[in-house]
């Protein structure tokens, strides 16, 4: 199902942390559905919420945890978030409860609390986690109709990720992997400041990217949010159609997109 590799693209950025017992647990759990049907998504990020909700996520590297993190993040299981904010030193925990927070509630406060995570994790030289919260802060900031702070946002950390990492080859998959959310949503808020086409134009490229690495999570946000880009040019059945196909897709992965 998986091919020879048991962590699925959306997690892959995660993979050199591991420990060879932690790969190994995931690549027996993730065996025992090897016959099954349902979405590759959906099986890897319930092996990681029945760890968390069976409270086997103590003393794992922080690899491991910020795979939990994101994985009842993904998903909605918000309440498993706060737990793993308050009882792990994780950046990324934290930062995962924070962007829950900001998913439940538009108060600010919760906004300033991811930010400052955020910031951490660049002080930190945790660039993989500085990628992919600043996605999730751009994506808050975008739905809350601030779109100029999203930009800005989603564009700083694409260039300073990209400038950090330029001289380390092996992790530069991995970057590109935690970039892509970050990207989409400034290919998207181009079409407000650029045009409607440049905004698909960089959809495509982005489209390239997550082809690449087989990102099923990032292919069908790039599907959402061209669906997006269209109806804003009065194509409407094309959006349509590809906005229904994507909301599908979220749903057989079991993705909870946008407020709880």
């Amino acid at each position: 199902m998986l091919q020879n590799n048991p962590i699925i693209p959306e997690f892959m950025m995660y993979q050199p942390g591991l420990e060879d017992s932690e790969l190994e647990e995931i690549a027996n759990r993730v065996s025992a559905h090897a016959r099954s049907t349902e979405d590759r998504f959906l099986i890897f990020t319930d092996i990681l919420i029945e760890i968390v909700g069976g409270g086997e996520w103590r003393n794992r590297s922080s690899a491991f945890l910020a795979m939990c993190g994101k994985a009842c993040f993904l998903r909605g299981k918000y309440g498993y978030n706060q737990i793993l904010a308050r009882e792990s030193q994780s950046l990324n925990c934290k930062g995962y409860a924070a962007a829950a927070y900001c998913r439940q509630s538009l108060d600010p406060r919760w906004l300033n609390n991811l930010r400052n995570i955020t910031n951490q994790t660049w002080q930190a030289k945790d660039y993989i986690a500085f990628a992919e919260l600043s996605g999730q802060l751009a994506s808050v900031l975008m739905d809350l109709g601030y779109t100029d702070h999203a930009r800005e946002i989603a564009s700083e950390s694409i260039d300073k990720v990209t400038l950090a990492t330029a001289q380390d080859a092996e992790i530069r998959t991995m970057v590109q992997a935690a970039l892509l959310r970050p990207r989409i949503i400034l290919a998207f808020i181009s079409g407000y400041s650029d045009s409607r086409e440049e905004a698909l134009i960089r959809l495509d490229s982005a489209h390239d990217t997550a082809s690449l690495l087989d990102h099923q999570l990032a292919l069908n946000d790039i599907r959402y949010y061209r669906a997006r880009a269209l109806e804003d040019m009065f194509e409407h059945d094309r959006a349509l159609s590809l906005v229904t196909t994507s909301l599908r897709e979220y749903e057989r992965m079991g993705y909870l997109k946008g407020v709880a």
